[in-house]
């Protein structure tokens, strides 16, 4: 459970950039630019029955620098944090720096990355250091995800070879939903998608899922609580605190109709044979 909400929060913090940063082309190609920097935090859920959840289960939060050039930075760090620098790490060459850290309680995530704070991305390139701010915002919007209706038990032993829709409640007004679906027994992602505001609905297609496999299904209210522009109009910076909830089920294969017809047919004249002799 807490693994699959981990990697897509820090999923989540890649989609939303995606959506809301804009390049811009006004310096030379060799000048070394940020095209985007996010500072997020997540609270996850787990919803054990049709019930809406009402604690939260896990805590992270994640910060993340993108630059258009693998060879711009040499070390990226975060400051202004109890603790901090915080040092970034790249797993893509020198493209996209990253940190995750994961906390018991809220209390002990916001004693770390304090809300309405101010914090600085410092990259380290061979001429200096690029420094660009962000400020994480009020907090935590109320509104959690879940899953409406009879979702839940729904879910449980769904025909993975139908359609299968997905309900939930609106998410804050100036939030989309990130929906993702893991094969929990693999370890991989099935189905990622960014829905726009006020969609409060998807169809899993038929065919996507398999029988006797167990699945994670999880929406996320991603609220965007900051959003800035650098001096140069370069890149944008984002601040974010986003609510996700997951519901865990395994499909089952239901056999055709005339599949049990045959069965029972069988059945009979097995029993008719026995009485026989």
């Amino acid at each position: 459970m807490r693994r699959s909400l981990a990697v897509h929060a820090l999923r989540t913090v890649v989609v939303i950039a995606g959506c809301v940063v804009v390049y811009f082309t006004m310096l030379p190609p060799a000048h070394t630019s940020v095209i985007s920097w996010e500072l997020a935090k997540f609270r996850g859920y787990e919803q054990t029955s049709n019930a809406a959840p009402t604690d939260p289960v896990f805590f992270e939060i994640d910060a993340d620098l993108h630059t258009d050039n693998q060879n711009d930075f040499t070390a990226v760090s975060l400051g202004g944090a109890p603790g901090s620098p915080l040092n970034l790490t790249t797993d893509d060459g020198g493209f996209s720096w990253d940190f995750t850290q994961e906390f018991l309680t809220q209390a002990a995530m916001d004693a770390a990355l304090p809300d309405n704070s101010i914090y600085t991305f410092d990259a380290t390139t061979t001429l200096g250091v690029i420094r660009e701010e962000i400020t994480t915002g009020p907090g935590f919007d109320p509104i959690i995800p879940h899953f409406i209706g009879t979702i839940y038990d729904q879910l449980q032993g769904m025909d993975p070879d139908e359609d299968f829709e997905l309900m939930w409640n609106p998410p804050p007004a100036l939030s989309g939903t990130a929906l993702f679906i893991d094969d929990l027994l693999l370890d991989v992602e099935v189905l990622d998608t960014f829905l726009a505001p006020g969609i409060t609905s998807f169809t899993i297609p038929g065919g996507t899922l398999q029988a006797d496999r167990e699945y994670g299904v999880l929406i996320e209210f991603p609220v965007i609580t900051n959003d800035v522009r650098d001096s140069f109009l370069t890149g944008e910076g984002i601040a974010v605190h986003g609510n996700s909830t997951q519901i865990n089920f395994i499909p089952t294969f239901l056999p055709e109709p005339s599949s049990m017809l045959l069965g029972v047919s069988g059945l009979m004249a097995m029993l008719f044979i026995r009485r026989a002799h």
